[in-house]
């Protein structure tokens, strides 16, 4: 993500000074009055100004690809650590999925909330693992999608995380 933010950046100055030359030029022409010039310009600069909106769409509609693609990633892994012990989970993984779902502890609440889930018999039990998941939901940010080992997918309740 970070190679991604870095690129479109560059990306987006290297343009930006290409359209600021383009409108200097264009300036620079009307006052010589050369308006063919000053024309060519000035069109130069606007299909500056689209390939910047364009880029910046892509950037979007890359970011979104990427956050999909780590996204079922993290499901696929959530859904295989969810029967592990989670003092077996390494902490590195556990840092990477917290981080992506924006909660510190997560994969460690989500571990809890699943196997408190699984050993619910009683409804008192039941209803106490009910209330862990809410509690896990609302710490997690409004939006992102938790999709747990029997395939059920919830959306957090949190505050929004802005990036």
């Amino acid at each position: 993500m970070i190679k991604l933010n870095n690129e479109h950046v560059l990306q987006l100055n290297d343009l930006e000074q290409k359209r600021q030359s383009a409108l200097a030029e264009a300036e620079q022409a009307i006052r010589d009055k050369q308006f063919k010039i000053a024309e060519m310009k000035a069109t130069e600069a606007k299909d500056y100004a689209k390939a910047i909106r364009d880029s910046k769409q892509t950037y979007i509609d890359n970011k979104i690809k990427l956050s999909e693609f780590q996204r079922d990633q993290y499901k696929d892994q959530l859904s295989r650590l969810a029967y592990l012990d989670p003092t077996k989970v390494p902490d590195s993984t556990k840092a990477e999925i917290d981080q992506f779902y924006g909660t510190p502890g997560f994969i460690d609440n989500y571990l809890k909330v699943t196997a408190d889930a699984n050993k619910a018999k009683s409804d008192k039990e039941v209803m106490e693992a009910r209330k862990s998941m809410i509690d896990f939901l609302q710490a997690i940010p409004q939006g992102q999608k938790v999709q747990m080992p029997d395939g059920t997918e919830f959306t957090g309740m949190g505050k929004a995380r802005v990036s």
